[in-house]
């Protein structure tokens, strides 16, 4: 797994710099399939995170004090190139079992504003979509784009909320919270965006089983 690993990792290094080299030459983002979006987000975290571990394992004698480490604590120190089919969806599972603990933090943050909404219409509709999710029911898609407008501005813009609000969002997403959250959360929030339309696009049916879970 550590040669094939390597070597998926070079293939999508050199497509990385195939789209940001199309991109930089005036290709819109929109342009891209969904597969390409994903190489152009993911590779960066990726090489933030395995690049030093590849660099110290070049040293001399390395080898014997890195491989051992990163064989115990794969998660941690390789990407998903490097991982079983099994790794894949153990650590999938341990991703969304973290993203869910801040679940409950953010749903309170944004309990806590919905006092500041000063249009008394808008706040009544934040207000019944937040009795629907704590009482375990989904509001409908009309009912949540109603108030769209709270999260463009005051009091839920990204912008607008508080630190405490923003450290939970970046948590709940698998983000860094150094400063420069809220750029962080915006770029995210983006890609997102541009995935859900690539998917439109492109169709889910075009899509595997480990696609449509991971998407």
């Amino acid at each position: 797994y550590v040669f094939q690993g390597t070597k998926c990792l070079y293939t999508d290094i050199k497509e990385y710099i195939r789209i940001s080299s199309a991109l930089n030459s005036g290709r819109s983002v929109r342009d891209l399939q969904r597969k390409e979006l994903e190489t152009y987000f993911q590779v960066p975290k990726d090489l933030v995170k395995v690049g030093p571990v590849l660099l110290l394992a070049a040293l001399p004698f390395a080898n014997y004090v890195i491989l051992p480490v990163i064989y115990l604590f794969p998660r941690r120190f390789l990407s998903s190139h490097f991982w079983t089919l099994q790794q894949k969806v153990d650590f999938a599972v341990i991703s969304q079992k973290k993203k869910l603990y801040y679940y409950r933090p953010v749903f309170r943050q944004l309990q806590a504003k919905v006092h500041n909404i000063d249009d008394l219409a808008s706040r009544n509709k934040c207000q019944d979509i937040f009795y629907k999710l704590g009482s375990g029911l989904h509001p409908t898609i009309d009912e949540i784009l109603e108030v769209k407008p709270l999260f463009v501005d005051k009091p839920y813009g990204i912008f607008s909320i508080t630190n405490r609000h923003l450290h939970s969002l970046c948590r709940m997403h698998g983000i860094s919270t150094l400063p420069g959250k809220q750029w962080r959360l915006w770029r995210h929030a983006g890609f997102i965006r541009e995935m859900d339309l690539a998917i439109h696009r492109e169709g889910i049916e075009a899509m595997s089983q480990h696609e449509l879970r991971h998407a």
